[in-house]
This record gives C-alpha cells, structure tokens and sequence, in this order.
C-alpha cells in the first residue's frame, strides 16, 4: 500500500538558488529515488521532479511547503508562465493502479489544504482533467471568476494574494517540452498553427511564452503519451517552423520522462540521436526512468 510515485511539482519560484538548494537539503535526506529540480528564470517557477514511495513523497511536499510559503509572495512575482500559487501544481503518478491510492492523496490534502487551499483535479476531479481552466490567466484571474461564480477551492477555503492555491491532481505520465524560437514576423500564423495541432493530437496541450524580446518558447504538455508520442508532435512542429521561414534554436524537455515513452517511433535507442534530433540543449541521462504504468 505503499506504491512507487512520481510526481512532478511546480512552485513559483525560479531565480533565488539559496531557496532551491534550501529544498534540495530538506529532500536529500529522504533517500528518494529521483530528484530533479529545474528552475527557469525568466518563466520564475521550478519543476521538482520526485520519484519514490507515496509516503516519502508526502513527506518531501510537507517539508518543502513552508520553504516555498515562507520565500514566495505573489503579489510581487512576475514571470512569463500562468501561476496561481506558490506551490502551483502537485501532480501524483502511480506505477501501480491507481484506484486505491487515490483516497490516500485526498486525505494528505485535507491536512496541507490547512496551510494552502486545493482544487483537485485529473482522476480526483473528472471535471477538470487539467490544470488549465483553473490557471487560466493565472491567481488574479481566477479570483475575478471566483466572484463570478467559478467553483471556489475544493479545500481549504478562499485564496490570499500571498500564497494563492494548489492544484493537486493524480494523473498518468506527461511529457512537457518547450521548443525555442525567434520572435518572427511570422510567429502569430504559427501560433493559429499550434491551436489546429492539438486539435489533431489526443491530449496535446500548447502556450507560448515570452523567453526576452527576441526569443518565445513554444511550449507543449503531451497528456496521453499512449495515443500521442514526443516525435509526432515535434516533427509537425519542425515542418510548421519550415514552412513560416522560423528557424528553431532549441529544445528543452522539462521533467522526466518514461523511456518507453521518449523512445516511442524510433528504431533507434541511442541517447545521443536522440538529443541531436530534437536538439535538447542538454543531456537526456538524468531524465529518463523507467516506468511501467499499468
């Protein structure tokens, strides 16, 4: 009962490295199996990627929470991506069937909800599978809806400024990657572009975001990795770029992901191919795990 998790938390905060190393010793000790943190400067939020048994990654959230309310107050952060808390997203992924463990993640966030309010989401709230139509225009947008009718946090009560909520969901794997471009002339007939592409892919999600005045990250979530691989989003997006003259710098894959799930249409199982042709700006090594969801 107590199965093998991973979760991938997002918390507002992706410039102060004194708090980021102050997390990474509270985990440290815990003996998790995996902890990736990847802050992003100019979108001001981290990725923690957590990978052990349910109970150590309860206690990892519950020891990195006052770090983050304590250093983060949203009233004073900018940054080019959606927030809406500082602990944003708390996402739990089960190798295991997940049926069972899911009155486990309810019962946790009852006591969190304590220091944060929750909405819940993906498998715990069928109504909202994402996170989006809750971050949508980030924390002060969802508070104008909130006094328009939108449900309130499912836990927890009303939302501060200071702090915001939590979306805490138990959902399957995800693939996130942004790919970087050129701010062009051409990039609002791409963006059009974008919108058709998650019309083709099943459970594709797609942004973009500001990296400085000359340069856009292309972001993308794959939702259902079972239905739509890393490689047929990207290779769509590549031909798009083409065909608007846009000349793609980068990519960046964000979090872990599953093996079998990066590998997905190719032949191929060397590491190295694989960074060349998506060009990722940085070693896969670290982000691959295996994972045999069922």
């Amino acid at each position: 009962m107590n199965p093998r998790t991973w979760s991938a938390i997002n918390i507002s905060e992706g410039r102060n490295q004194k708090i980021l190393q102050k997390i990474e010793e509270e985990l440290k000790p815990l003996g998790l199996e995996k902890v990736l943190i990847e802050p992003d400067h100019s979108y001001h939020r981290s990725v923690i990627s957590l990978v052990g048994p349910l109970d150590l990654i309860f206690k990892a959230i519950d020891l990195m929470t006052p770090i983050v309310l304590d250093a983060v107050d949203l009233n004073h952060h900018k940054g080019s991506h959606y927030r809406m808390g500082a602990m944003d997203v708390i996402p739990f992924v089960f190798e295991a069937d997940d049926l069972e463990f899911k009155a486990a993640v309810t019962t946790w966030a009852a006591t969190y909800a304590t220091q944060v309010p929750v909405y819940f989401y993906g498998r715990l709230n069928p109504a909202r599978p994402t996170v989006g139509s809750i971050r949508k225009g980030g924390l002060e947008s969802l508070l104008r809806r909130i006094e328009k009718g939108f449900s309130s946090p499912d836990l927890g009560g009303f939302p501060n400024l200071k702090s915001g909520v939590s979306a805490i969901g138990v959902r399957s794997p995800l693939a996130a990657f942004n790919i970087r471009v050129p701010n062009h002339p051409s990039l609002l007939e791409l963006v059009v572009q974008m919108r058709d592409l998650r019309h083709g892919f099943k459970g594709l999600m797609s942004a973009v975001f500001p990296v400085d005045v000359s340069v856009v990250d292309l972001s993308f979530n794959l939702t259902d990795l079972r239905q739509t691989s890393l490689k047929e989003v990207y290779d769509f997006v590549v031909k798009a770029l083409d065909a608007n003259d846009i000349t793609l710098i980068e990519s960046t894959l964000v979090g872990l992901i599953a093996k079998k799930d990066l590998f997905k249409g190719f032949k191929t199982t060397d590491l190295g191919e694989l960074e060349r042709y998506f060009k990722f700006s940085h070693p896969l090594s670290h982000k691959i795990i295996e994972w045999s969801e069922r």
